[in-house]
């Protein structure tokens, strides 16, 4: 229901009553990552997905998100490349596994590599039929990078297929809209 703060709430409390080390108080620990960090607590998300990485190092999840939110920042590019591989070693067919390495290479400017990607990304949770959010966020993604590019065309595509995965997205209908009357 995306009240992340009553969820940390419960989290810490469920935290207090779980054992240590076992898979429950993992995924406590994860769910806790989680809502900190959509709260906009980063450093607390932070500090609480090391502390999960350190007893469960092949969890695959935790290891992209953190990744992932370093890449968001623009932060940590090189640690944020680390912790995504590690998760695509565990789950390479993983599509938000791909896109977070897809953004991680877009960050490093890496943008031909974050091309290749971010393609197998929306392929990868297109079979699986994903959230709208993903694909959202995947397609969005792809449509930066192909400006990056100088790939005009292909970023239009794909900023209107992530449009169509969220209606009313304001930042995808700007970015259309700025592109569009851009044109001679």
């Amino acid at each position: 229901q995306k009240q992340w703060v009553d969820a940390i709430q419960t989290f810490q409390a469920l935290m207090e009553k779980a054992e240590k080390e076992t898979p429950f108080y993992i995924d406590v620990l994860f769910g806790l990552g989680c809502s900190q960090e959509r709260s906009g607590r980063f450093d607390e998300a932070v500090a609480t997905f090391q502390k999960l990485i350190n007893l469960a190092p092949q969890h695959a999840e935790a290891l992209n998100y953190l990744g992932y939110m370093f890449a968001e920042k623009g932060m940590r590019l090189e640690e944020a490349e680390g912790l995504v591989k590690r998760a695509l070693a565990l789950d390479q067919d993983n599509g938000a596994f791909l896109d977070s390495l897809g953004w991680t290479c877009y960050q490093l400017g890496r943008h031909r590599e974050a091309e290749e990607l971010l393609d197998r990304a929306i392929q990868a949770e297109l079979r699986r039929k994903a959230d709208g959010e993903s694909i959202t966020v995947i397609w969005d993604h792809i449509g930066d990078n192909a400006q990056k590019l100088g790939k005009m065309e292909k970023a239009q595509d794909a900023w209107k297929k992530a449009l169509e995965a969220r209606p009313g997205d304001k930042k995808i209908e700007a970015k259309l809209n700025l592109k569009s009357s851009q044109k001679p």
